[in-house]
């Protein structure tokens, strides 16, 4: 005769079960590609956002892409990719 496990055998794995469930989650939000990028153009000082917004997670690798483009024909024009911690007179004297 066999004894199924109860309710406490399968609680001893929940611990388990969400540790991996939350590393799996985490690892996806960390590789989440950058969906703006904030552009400057340090003669006219003007500034440019390529920005794209997500409806399904199946559109991100699409999005990223289409920011992408856009940075390289704006960085073609002039422009430079501004860092989020400096400020555009910052990175233009770098």
């Amino acid at each position: 005769m066999r004894v199924k496990p109860g309710f406490m055998g399968s609680t001893r794995k929940l611990p388990t079960l969400l540790l991996v469930f939350g590393g799996w989650y985490a690892s996806g939000c960390a590789a989440t590609p950058n969906l703006s990028v904030q552009m400057y153009h340090p003669k006219t000082k003007v500034l440019q956002n390529c920005t794209a917004r997500e409806s399904t997670a199946k559109d991100i690798p699409l999005l990223s892409t289409a920011v992408e483009a856009c940075a390289r024909q704006l960085e073609a024009r002039g422009f430079i990719r501004v860092e989020s911690s400096l400020t555009p007179s910052e990175q233009s004297n770098r």
